[in-house]
């Protein structure tokens, strides 16, 4: 043999380490001639190879599934995995003949097992494992798989009989990977990490975490209130994305097939499949992430599920988020349709399941920063199940360690690490309970107070910079139209002091804290910044900041408007998770919120009942500017949405819209946005400017103000400014839900300046997006063909006309119609010139 990448004339080379097989094989199977890999779809890491196979045997002949494993995983060794796969197709038939593989025969010999199976639903020369889909691809099917896995294949699921404990959950999930004798994680945590696995917490890049391991032993007791109704159900067990092969082929039939069923568990608790499928993606996608940065995609999927874009992360993270957010999104939305009177537990255990599979991944023969990463991620979604459960534990402990250590300084780190000081008190801070019943009620809109930050360096006399950085954060804030700001007088008494942020949220009667740190070394500084909800004291948001010393004062200005712009935009996101979360008795400014999660959305009948959301908020406050604005921006964008409209009908409404706004708040950034944008699709483009600057000179942290100025320029004929407040736009806010817009306008600018390539690039970055991707790709079609590349071109016409079948010159015409003469003289020729113009 010549190892398992070598290719011979019978296929690619059968794997080594099991030569021995392949005699047993032919008997037991009844093969005639040659076995013929043909494609490797997963395997090495693992122990576990897999290949798409041409045979001839007894039983079966054509093309199949050939799977080679080693079985050392002790709770396999007490089933055989066909008899595994046997009961799962049993389990759910209908759902089998679609998506189990079917095995065919199966041999064993000692720990080597090679099984030959068969593809529900279609060829297997159509199938590709789902980690090499295209991105679109990947998401359509981890919305179906999910789904899949709750509504078909579980469709029988049980409540289990009596109340569980979370580690009862959680050893079921585990079973001897938590237990002294066989777990790898007793070794693996002192040694390099830095923890006994029976401490409590940890400390890591500032934060304290609890200790997945010492909570699934329980070395603290719970109360009896943390218990739960758990659900149970069918476990494929193992399933990550190799084990999803996608079916590449003109049948919509049947998706995608689950493979490798040998760690099929009956009745096991629900939800860990997804879990085990999210962190294997984690770790197969970010494998080469530093744990701080691990620690910002977590921190990140949490805030905004089901989808949409998050604020922090790098551009390639962007689809990671929306794939993971698909995922969790079908699971909440199947717990709203089958448990909405026991969400509490549900979404409990699906928190623990998490937690579960981080260990698990953390126990594997791994390398040890995969395991790490996986060990972190079981922290950090533990808590929140902590949060979420609402149980005190520990908080403070030993520094996680980022390099190996021997065993004995391992064990010596987890009992004596040093534990920090802490800032914030569990305790009432400041001021007796009497002056606490005195505390002035929550107004109805956003009010926010920025706590002192506190300083950490050595030199005690650069204090101030400290301050510095906290009055600039006070005064920027206060800049932000719709937001009320606590005066720095109020909040300055709590310097120096210990904080509970949900009693200081109390005392001065806002709904959120700023909260941060300063750190200066030399001439450098770390600023961290942190958003609090005074509601629970959890965080909304953080970031970090590095600069030097050099200009102190130029840094804290970057600082603060940096600072400023994302909680401008984590509060609007929160605001609107806050109202689609209540019930009844909705606010004029819920209901806005409400429609205002639907207005990201971008389709046409998200728009409809985002509108019907506002017209209800403005029936409650005729002089809602905010609504008032939003209206008039839903009419523009019916524009593109609605053809067949009268675009002077729909801009009149508009117009109307945007000009009650105004004079309802003339204060309003939001309004005076929103009236520079329906002057500028009227062609009234000197009234479209002054609105559009008046905007941003309002609330200079409003990244989609100087996104809507950047429009209202282009339209102006003004390419080059309008490219400068697209990228002022971009560094206030760079990955919120509007980056693909942002993208797109980049793209305008590159365009009409005839920087091909790199308006090309923007194009290509907004494509993606459900909402403008038509026009990314006409516009790229545009490009190409005046480039010569009739074929791109050509492709990227259809892929326009695919995402959008009624996109033609009149719907284009409509919503480019009031740009500048010499703008439209180029976006004609380039129409014509691809076919695309009608006269």
């Amino acid at each position: 043999m010549n190892g398992e990448h070598d290719a011979q004339s019978t296929g690619l080379a059968w794997p080594d380490a099991y030569a021995s097989l392949l005699p047993a094989i032919r008997d037991e199977w009844g093969v005639t001639g040659d076995i013929y890999l043909q494609r490797k779809l997963s395997g090495g890491r693992s122990g576990a190879f897999v290949y798409t196979a041409d045979l001839t045997s007894s039983e079966y002949t054509g093309q199949a599934i050939l799977k080679f494993d080693t079985i050392e995983e002790k709770d396999q060794s007490e089933e055989k995995e066909f008899e595994r796969h046997q009961r799962a197709i049993e389990a759910e038939p209908d759902y089998a003949a679609k998506h189990i593989q079917k095995l065919v025969h199966a041999t064993f010999q000692g720990d080597k097992v090679a099984l030959i199976s068969t593809i529900a639903g279609g060829g297997v020369e159509y199938v590709v494992p789902w980690l090499d889909c295209p991105f679109d691809r990947q998401v359509s099917v981890v919305r179906d798989l999910s789904s899949g896995l709750l509504e078909r294949w579980n469709r029988r699921y049980a409540l289990s009989a009596g109340l569980r404990t979370p580690q009862e959950l959680l050893k079921g999930w585990l079973q001897h990977r938590i237990e002294p004798k066989t777990s790898r994680l007793y070794g693996f945590l002192p040694d390099v990490c830095g923890i006994a696995p029976d401490e409590p917490s940890f400390t890591f890049d500032g934060k304290w975490y609890p200790n997945p391991m010492a909570f699934a032993i329980a070395p603290v007791s719970l109360p009896g209130e943390a218990t739960l109704r758990a659900v149970t159900g069918s476990s494929h067990g193992d399933l990550h994305g190799n084990n999803v092969l996608v079916l590449d082929w003109p049948s919509e039939e049947a998706s995608y097939s689950l493979i490798d069923l040998a760690m099929y568990e009956p009745n096991q608790y629900l939800f860990y499949d997804h879990a085990y499928f999210e962190i294997a993606h984690l770790l197969a996608t970010r494998d080469t992430s530093d744990p701080v940065y691990w620690a910002t995609i977590q921190e990140n999927l949490r805030r905004h599920h089901p989808t949409g874009l998050r604020n922090e992360l790098r551009a390639d993270d962007l689809g990671l988020a929306e794939i993971i957010g698909t995922m969790r999104g079908e699971i909440y939305s199947w717990i709203d349709r089958h448990e909405p009177n026991r969400q509490s537990y549900m979404e409990s255990q699906y928190l623990l399941a998490r937690v579960g599979a981080g260990l698990n991944f953390a126990n594997k023969r791994l390398d040890p920063g995969h395991r790490r990463l996986a060990f972190l991620y079981a922290a950090f979604n533990l808590k929140l199940c902590l949060r979420h459960l609402d149980l005190d534990w520990p908080k403070y402990g030993p520094l996680l360690r980022s390099e190996p250590v021997s065993p004995s300084d391992g064990q010596a780190s987890s009992s004596t690490g040093v534990r920090p000081t802490p800032r914030r008190s569990a305790e009432p801070s400041g001021q007796n309970l009497a002056a606490r019943e005195d505390s002035p009620p929550l107004p109805e809109h956003p009010s926010i107070a920025v706590l002192p930050f506190e300083y950490l360096g050595a030199d005690d006399e650069r204090d101030f910079i400290a301050d510095g950085v906290s009055l600039e954060v006070i005064t920027e804030l206060s800049r932000v139209d719709w937001l009320t700001v606590i005066a720095r007088s109020s909040s300055f008494i709590y310097k120096g002091k210990p904080v509970d942020p949900v009693t200081v949220g109390r005392e001065l009667g806002v709904h959120y804290l700023v909260d941060g740190t300063v750190r200066a070394n030399g001439d450098r500084l770390r600023v961290t910044a942190e958003l609090l909800d005074a509601s629970d004291g959890h965080d909304i948001w953080t970031q970090r900041y590095d600069g030097t010393a050099d200009d102190i004062f130029a840094v804290l200005d970057e600082i603060a408007e940096s600072v400023v712009a994302n909680i401008d935009t984590q509060l609007k996101r929160h605001q609107r998770q806050l109202a689609k979360r209540k019930r009844s008795s909705y606010s004029a400014w819920e209901l806005y919120q409400q429609a205002m999660a639907l207005f990201m959305r971008r389709t046409k009948q998200d728009s409809e009942t985002a509108r019907q959301h506002l017209v209800r908020a403005l029936g409650i406050d005729p002089n809602f500017a905010a609504a008032l604005a939003a209206l008039s921006m839903l009419e523009l964008r019916s524009l593109f949405l609605v053809p067949g409209q009268s675009p002077d009908e729909v801009l009149g409404r508009a117009l109307e819209l945007a000009r009650r706004a105004v004079e309802s708040d003339e204060g309003s950034s939001i309004a005076r946005s929103a009236l520079g944008r329906v002057y500028s699709m009227m062609g009234m483009h000197e009234k479209a400017l002054v609105e559009a600057h008046e905007a941003v000179e309002l609330n200079p942290s409003f990244s989609l103000g100087y996104l809507q100025l950047a429009s209202v320029l282009i339209w102006a004929g003004r390419a080059a400014e309008a490219l400068q407040a697209a990228n002022k736009s971009t560094h206030l806010s760079p990955k919120d839900q509007f980056s693909r817009m942002r993208a797109f306008v980049t793209g305008l600018c590159n365009y009409f300046l005839d920087e091909d390539e790199t308006a090309l690039e923007f194009f290509r970055r907004s494509q993606p997006g459900h909402f403008i991707a038509p026009l990314a790709f006409l516009f790229a079609a545009f490009i190409h063909c005046r480039q010569g590349r009739e074929e791109e071109a050509a492709r990227d016409l259809a892929n326009a006309h695919k995402v959008r079948p009624d996109l033609d010159w009149q719907l284009f015409k409509v919503n480019f119609r009031a740009i500048v003469p010499d703008f439209w003289q180029k976006l004609e020729e380039d129409s014509k010139r691809i076919g695309f113009f009608e006269a």
